[in-house]
């Protein structure tokens, strides 16, 4: 599972003024958190012996254990190609912690690092582990179909072990050794639902599937390669669980008094664990952020786990869903798409396009002349690349399979 971020902005660029500065610098532009889920499973009689008692002691007072915290950090170095990963003895112990009911997300305190503050989030699904696994590792299933409400775009490249060795991890769940891999993944998030920004960057990514108490588990870990690209211009159109959104080339943010920020996302990294629970499929995540503007992180806990949860409202609307389409049925749809020339795709999209449009009018951000110049007379089709053009109708294929009421959008 994908998708990293609660984010919040940076610009370097100097404001227009002292007054705006001090405003500015008050306003938290929180990001949309796109938390990637991979994850691992084997156990050792030493791991067994000591889980509980460890487990017990694992948050003194509300900070993590330093034990933990020392795992952590061994993790997210071990993401690039040639690192080594921290001994399987504690992978396991931190499984265990992560899985543990005992654990209260809510209590535990993450210590700062060089990726900003840090969160715990916990969620269990109605769909079985292995049915997350199959849709969330399958890199023909494109990113955006499983977290529309915070990706517009996403996708593993090419180099990734994941597509070059075709490895099909819900086929290894049971394979005892532990398995490791590493990659890399493209992602575009959606507005953010305060200040209307989006971003591209790139994250680097490990996955290492292993056994826990007799159980697989997996482990993603991600950390973005480079800081993203600058905050531009987007909006949510009606409600964000409709998953209709215009975005516009423009720099800046939505905030009347904020509207020149030059924002970035500096850095992020994601520990996720994916594990069955009960009958269902379990996620727990760590995520750090820093992202605002002038080399000024403005993240703070609070706004990461308001991110966490709009990233897994988005899954939860998706992969809990009755009826979702199988795998198959989602490549097949990719693929007519792909086989689109780009005036087949505009034309497929200009409906939409039109009902988009026609929402704007009466809008307080809609109605702006960055959104109109690029919505008036149905032109947003025009706007659009190949590649977000085949996004767009993606999401609108799943929701139409989904059974998801279009927004009250009439051309």
């Amino acid at each position: 599972m994908h998708t990293d971020e609660v984010f919040m902005p940076v610009c370097r660029t100097c404001p227009p003024s002292a007054a705006h500065f001090r405003v500015a610098c008050v306003v938290l532009l929180t990001l949309a958190l796109c938390c990637g889920a991979r994850l691992p499973g084997a156990t050792t009689a030493h791991a067994a012996a000591d889980g509980a008692a460890q487990q017990e002691n694992a948050v003194k007072g509300e900070k993590l254990a330093p034990e933990l915290e020392a795992t952590l950090t061994a993790l997210i170095a071990a993401v690039p190609a040639g690192k080594s990963l921290p001994p399987e003895a504690d992978l396991i112990r931190l499984a265990r912690f992560m899985m543990s009911p005992t654990t209260n997300p809510d209590e535990v305190r993450v210590a700062k690092r060089e990726h900003g503050e840090g969160a715990l989030m916990r969620h269990n699904f109605r769909s079985p582990f292995a049915k997350l696994v199959r849709y969330c590792f399958d890199p023909r299933i494109p990113t955006e179909t499983l977290y529309p409400m915070v990706l517009r775009r996403g996708n593993w490249l090419p180099d990734s072990q994941l597509v070059r060795e075709n490895v099909q991890l819900w086929d290894q769940l049971n394979t005892q050794k532990m398995l490791v891999l590493r990659g890399a993944e493209y992602e575009e998030i959606t507005p953010d639902t305060f200040s209307g920004c989006y971003y591209d960057y790139r994250l680097l990514r490990l996955v290492a599937l292993l056994h826990v108490d007799g159980k697989p588990v997996l482990f993603s870990v991600s950390r973005q390669d480079a800081p993203s690209s600058v905050g531009r211009k987007a909006a949510i159109v009606g409600k964000d669980s409709d998953w209709n959104y215009v975005y516009t080339r423009v720099v800046g943010s939505n905030l009347k008094l904020a509207g020149w920020a030059q924002t970035y996302l500096y850095d992020s990294a994601n520990i996720s664990l994916m594990y069955p629970s009960g009958d269902g499929g379990g996620l727990a995540f760590f995520k750090w952020v820093n992202a605002g503007w002038s080399n000024m992180n403005m993240v703070k806990t609070k706004h990461i786990r308001s991110g966490g949860e709009r990233f897994l409202a988005s899954m939860r609307q998706v992969l809990d869903a009755r009826n979702l389409p199988a795998p198959e049925a989602i490549y097949a749809r990719h693929a007519a798409l792909t086989s689109m020339d780009d005036a087949a795709l505009r034309a497929a999209f200009e409906p939409h396009s039109a009902a988009l449009a026609n929402s704007a009018q009466g809008d307080s951000v809609l109605s702006r002349p960055d959104f109109q110049a690029v919505l008036k007379d149905g032109a947003y089709a025009r706007q659009l690349g190949r590649q977000d053009l085949i996004s767009e109708l993606m999401k609108l294929y799943m929701k139409e399979r989904l059974g998801a009421r279009e927004l009250a959008l009439k051309p």
